[in-house]
């Protein structure tokens, strides 16, 4: 389901998604210290203590009758082009997770790699809509995980690094 803008409490920490996430691994403990030291870099169990009151409290994770946790919904997402500071916060987050894991994630553990290009407007656009494809069937192949052993973070950036404006017609040109 999407995140309502009342949610995004939820993307104010890194690990907030981290632990729903975990929630559906078949070897999630509902254990603070447990859960705090899944993570990479650890975080404090009362860290993670507080990251379950929220997802409880959002309704992003449910207590079965059988007293586990669970996921209440297989998939979240802000969508593409969902403008927040909140979001913006998230993927600042994310970001130095990802700088940080060149150094202290196994290669066999990441993927790390990057294209600069040189592009048209139209071509930057096709570029932006084959990411926002590839993210959905991303999310799709992840909604019908049946085994999940790890939780991972999937970035994408695509940014200018250069604009060059022609002149208008009739402008000056250079000599």
């Amino acid at each position: 389901r999407a995140l309502e803008r009342h949610q995004f409490d939820y993307l104010s920490r890194w690990w907030n998604p981290a632990i729903r996430e975990l929630v559906a691994l078949p070897t999630f403990r509902d254990d603070p210290e447990w859960i705090a030291q899944q993570l990479r870099p650890a975080i404090t169990a009362a860290q993670a203590a507080s990251a379950l009151e929220l997802l409880l409290g959002l309704g992003f994770v449910v207590r079965g009758e059988d007293g586990r946790l669970a996921q209440s919904e297989p998939l979240l997402s802000t969508g593409p082009e969902v403008r927040s500071l909140a979001v913006g916060n998230f993927h600042r987050q994310m970001m130095q997770r990802a700088a940080e894991a060149i150094e202290l994630v196994d290669r066999s553990e990441r993927e790390i790699s990057g294209l600069t290009v040189a592009l048209s407007h139209t071509t930057f656009q096709l570029f932006k809509d084959k990411i926002h494809a590839l993210r959905s069937e991303l999310l799709e192949l992840s909604g019908r995980e049946t085994a999940p052993d790890r939780v991972i973070q999937v970035n994408f950036q695509l940014f200018a690094l250069a604009v060059v404006n022609e002149p208008a017609a009739g402008d000056d040109q250079p000599s």
